[in-house]
């Protein structure tokens, strides 16, 4: 991209040139995913099978990209959360490179690649060892942050959780954030509540909460959509 500083974040001992990230990047690969939100392309360079994650949305915002003058980028913060999780004995994908194309400090377009993991999604027989996994992330001070059940994979006896953007706790209400991370993830696979404590305050609480967040986001997908149909008419 023309007129752009460009940022390249190695996590490798490899260093990764702007060119043959770009070659990478234009590798036709397998697309698992084209949406508003993000592309996510499943590609395969040096032998190794490598997944390549635009995240259009955040790359578009306005909001976020003057955001960026402050704070990492989208793609710089999931690729440092692999790392802080690989550190702490946590299977994750393994990060090998983000790129920023910036212009007056702020990012406008970026992408990640990091290595494909192999397996398959979750299901309830894995629940206890996925909350087990989810009280060390809390335990290190984070949130993961997106605790649907597709973010959870087994390999062999192995968790492994995927795509993931930690969040630093607020330690003011982090028992509540904490519990409502394990609510989503029982929202997919209900055999997690038998492992959550269910009786505790904070338990009560985030139920709450969830519940209000749910019912908002509902409302807004309403007046939405009744807004489309007004202007379409």
């Amino acid at each position: 991209m023309e007129n752009y500083k460009i940022k390249i974040y190695n996590f490798t001992e490899k260093k990764y040139t702007i060119e043959e990230l770009e070659k990478i990047y234009n590798i036709k690969g397998k697309v698992l995913k084209d949406s508003t939100r993000s592309i996510v392309k499943l590609l395969t360079y040096d032998n190794k099978n490598l997944i390549l994650k635009i995240p259009v949305e955040k790359n578009k915002r306005k909001w976020i990209r003057f955001l960026t003058l402050f704070r990492k980028s989208e793609v710089l913060k999931n690729l440092k959360s692999m790392e802080i999780l690989l550190e702490n004995g946590i299977k994750t994908n393994i990060p090998i490179a983000c790129v920023e194309y910036k212009k007056f400090g702020m990012v406008f377009n970026s992408y990640m690649i990091y290595e494909f993991m192999e397996g398959e999604v979750v299901g309830k027989e894995d629940a206890k060892e996925v909350i087990e996994l989810l009280k060390k992330i809390h335990s290190l001070g984070y949130l993961h942050n997106d605790t649907q059940k597709r973010n959870f994979l087994k390999n062999k006896k192995e968790i492994i959780t995927i795509d993931t953007s930690l969040k630093k706790k607020n330690i003011f209400i982090s028992k509540i954030l904490e519990n409502i991370e394990y609510i989503k993830f029982s929202v997919d696979i209900s055999e997690a509540y038998n492992y959550i404590e269910t009786d505790k305050i904070s338990f009560k609480l985030a139920k709450f909460f969830y519940e209000v967040f749910k019912l908002k986001r509902k409302i807004s997908k309403i007046i939405k959509k009744t807004i489309n149909k007004l202007i379409n008419k």
